[in-house]
């Protein structure tokens, strides 16, 4: 369960039932489960945001804006070194699931790669870029 801003966690919980409705006023699912609440700050029906977590999958992760689907292939823009400039590598790249907003890296990037995030749809492979911060 999160903060109303989604940056703080405040409980964890494992789901014992989600209803399969969505309630067409509110736009949201009944989920349930126990959770402890020592303090006394959420109350019983209490509206609230939470991040399900299906499953968990070890690996890299890099945001969703970063990857661009060719004829159904995934690939990703990797900072590379050329002649002492940076330029982006587009690289085909095998994605897991969703984490977020970020995709779980199967295959195609390593770790301490630099992954291109923003402006990936006006880039060409090969082309000169400057990181920003």
């Amino acid at each position: 369960i999160l903060s109303s801003d989604g940056r703080d966690r405040l409980a964890t919980t494992v789901v014992s039932f989600i209803s399969p409705h969505v309630d067409d006023q509110t736009q949201s699912i009944l989920v349930k489960g126990a959770v402890r609440n020592p303090d006394g700050s959420m109350r019983p029906a209490q509206f609230v945001r939470a991040r399900i977590i299906w499953k968990r999958t070890p690996g890299l992760t890099i945001p969703v804006t970063a990857v661009s689907r060719i004829s159904g292939q995934y690939f990703a823009f990797v900072a590379e070194d050329a002649n002492g400039k940076l330029v982006a590598k587009q690289r085909a790249i095998k994605i897991g699931p969703i984490a977020g907003d970020d995709y779980v890296v199967l295959d195609g990037i390593k770790p301490n790669e630099r992954v291109v995030v923003s402006g990936v749809q006006k880039l060409a492979d090969g082309a000169p870029i400057a990181p920003t911060s």
